[in-house]
Order: structure tokens, then sequence, then C-alpha cells
């Protein structure tokens, strides 16, 4: 991910994600709860109240193709989120992740028995349409995606989202049970919530 955004002031930060609603979705953000960062936890993301997982996935294919191996709509099959878009939120994530610093069996259970939370699907995907129209480029531009352990689907699965950076898509499904969810590159993001 561009470290360039990262090093961005909160304040700048969230100017551009009001900016970025309002042209994108014609929505106008109130107020928005932001704490300063911890070290390393400096990238922001804003949820905009009754935003859902499928109205954002939509959006995407405005701008990318998506694949998918689970059923539409999306939001049908979501058991539970950490957290959900009742009220404008924001959440800051790590400024640069390392996937090779990452656990190889860190699984999606012992993440969230860890006291960690994830970045749910709404989220990540609200980054990745975000930093594609600023950038032209996937967040992921490897072969590895972001497990959204703060959503659980039927059947405790956990979805992902990865990007083929040859085919330029972006991938969106279903991964595997949370007791597999740390295998292949696919690993939890950290996150700070403020509400």
């Amino acid at each position: 991910m561009n470290g360039s955004k990262a090093a961005e002031t909160l304040p700048i930060q969230l100017a551009n994600w009001r900016s970025f609603y309002q042209r994108e979705f014609g929505i106008v953000l109130g107020n928005v709860d932001i704490q300063k960062a911890r070290s390393g936890s400096e990238r922001l993301i804003v949820v905009a109240q009754s935003l859902t997982v499928d109205e954002v996935l939509s959006h995407c294919e405005k701008y990318f193709p998506i694949s998918f191996s689970m059923m539409t709509p999306v939001e049908n099959y979501i058991r539970h989120e950490d957290r959900q878009a009742t009220h404008t939120y924001a959440i800051h994530i790590p400024s640069r992740f390392d996937y090779n610093k990452c656990d190889p069996v860190l699984t999606a259970n012992a993440f969230v028995a860890a006291g960690q939370s994830g970045m749910t699907l709404l989220e990540r995907l609200l980054l990745e349409l975000k930093h594609f129209i600023e950038t032209g480029e996937h967040v992921e531009g490897r072969s590895s995606a972001t497990l959204c352990t703060g959503t659980w689907m039927d059947s405790d699965f956990i979805p992902y989202v990865g990007s083929d950076p040859l085919a330029r898509s972006i991938g969106i499904a279903v991964f595997a049970q949370p007791s597999f969810a740390g295998i292949a590159g696919f690993v939890p993001w950290p996150v700070t919530v403020h509400q």
C-alpha cells in the first residue's frame, strides 16, 4: 500500500474521505469521531452510516471487475459483523502491513481470541474502492489477501478480499473456516476502532 497516504495527517485523511463520499455516493458526512492513531496505525477508514456491503460492491464494479465465490446479495449470508454502519464511524489500520511478518498458522479464531479486531468486509471494500480511485492500483499488489475477521458468514466462514495484479481484478470470496484462516498468505489485518 502506498505509504504516502498513511503519512497524511488525520484531518487531511478525513477531508479526503468527505470528498470521496460526496463525489462517489452523494453522501455528506456529519461528525466523525477520530482519536489520535496509535504508532503504526495511521491509515484512516471512514464508514458512512447506512452504507451496505452490496452498495459498495456495486460501486466497485464501476471501476474494476469482481469475481465471486459466494452468492449475491452478499449481505444475505453475513451472520455477524463486529461493527455495523448504524452510525458513521472510523477505524485505523497499519500504514504498512508486512505479510511476511505474519504468523502463517494464525487462524481467525486465534486472532479474535487474542483480543484483536480485524476489518469487516465493508471496511475492506471501502479501502479498496478509495485506494483504486486515487491510485489506479489495488491495495494488495501480490498474491495475498485480507481476511475480513470482523465479518463472519454462515457456517463460520470468513470472507477475504485480494487482488490479481495481472488481471487487474479484485477477488471477493468466502475463503475458509476460521480454523484454517491463516494459511497461504490469507491473513487478518488488525484495526483500531473509533466509534
